[in-house]
């Protein structure tokens, strides 16, 4: 391999989702921290000032030390960043989880049912179905959007339900099952449609990032602070960062849904082509080639179907 190409594959390492879904937070959250510690904060006393004074008397040396332990953190982050996604939707670790989740299902079961009362709007006044029917179409997509259908599948957090409710829900109006489906229709789609659903997978992840590194940062800066006096009220900074992040994470899911529904609506029959099978002749035979072909994936079977190889 010459120099150019070992540059090269270096480099690769540096992708884009790394510098802004890992690299980014990691970051600053370091420089959080880094500020506290070269203002004095541990020694009890704090100098804006000296923040600039020390860093400037950094050597290469120390800088290159701290470039290195910037990258070892961030592969290190990266390799637990479905540990926090996991950690975000179901918050293990914080009391009440069985409350939080009992009152997710209550407000579930009361969409469910202000949903079905659109059964029996005929036997309303007149002048009464108009409301009826828009509260019955204003549950179902809140339903569609931020729950799954499964009672068992409900999760105490609003994350973890427009998670699940996403995952259950694209694909399914054309009979596809999104969790078998989705890992082999995303290997083909074109490079526009992908891009969007990257972008959009891009700020779920580092929104979610940045929540979990302003907390870790919050709490690793307390004790910095604390000898400080009341410039220990420099943590609401992260706190604050945190919780807008995390609200960063929530607007971003109906953003991420929309761009995995527009991969289904637009490029399922290029999966069909892919696998070389025939092209269903309507929506009722493509949802029974679907749901067929979903079902052998989640079994680990083949589907038992004549190829088309023109």
């Amino acid at each position: 391999m010459n120099p150019a190409d070992l540059a090269s594959s270096a480099l690769s390492v540096f992708s884009t989702r790394f510098l802004l879904v890992i690299l980014f937070p990691v970051t600053a959250g370091s420089l959080y921290l880094l500020c506290l510690v070269w203002a004095g904060a541990p020694e009890g006393r704090f100098a804006v000032s000296a923040i600039g004074d020390t860093a400037g008397k950094l050597g290469g040396g120390k800088i290159a030390l701290l470039l290195l332990a910037l990258l070892v953190a961030g592969f290190l982050f990266q390799a637990v960043l479905p540990v926090i996604h996991r950690f975000w939707q179901v918050l293990p670790i914080l009391p009440g989880r069985s409350g939080r989740r009992r009152a997710h299902l209550r407000t579930k079961h009361r969409l469910e049912a202000t949903r079905d009362a659109v059964g029996q709007v005929l036997t309303l006044p007149v002048h009464e179905r108009g409301a009826v029917l828009l509260a019955a179409r204003q549950a179902a997509r809140r339903l569609d959007h931020e729950y799954p259908p499964m009672d068992t599948n409900v999760l105490p957090t609003v994350l973890g339900n427009s998670l699940r409710a996403l995952w259950a829900g694209v694909g399914r109006s054309h009979g596809w099952s999104a969790d078998a489906a989705w890992p082999r229709l995303y290997a083909v789609l074109p490079d526009s449609t992908r891009l969007l659903v990257d972008d959009a997978r891009n700020t779920l992840d580092q929104a979610l990032a940045l929540t979990t590194v302003w907390v870790l940062t919050a709490v690793a800066g307390l004790p910095l602070l604390i000898p400080a006096g009341w410039w220990i009220l420099l943590t609401a900074i992260p706190v604050a960062l945190a919780v807008l992040s995390h609200r960063g994470a929530l607007a971003a899911v109906p953003l991420y849904r929309a761009t995995v529904q527009n991969a289904f609506d637009l490029h399922r029959l290029d999966l069909l082509r892919a696998l070389h099978l025939p092209m269903p002749a309507d929506t009722t035979a493509e949802r029974v080639l679907a749901a067929g072909l979903c079902d052998a994936w989640h079994r680990g079977t083949a589907l038992p179907s004549p190829y088309d190889h023109a």
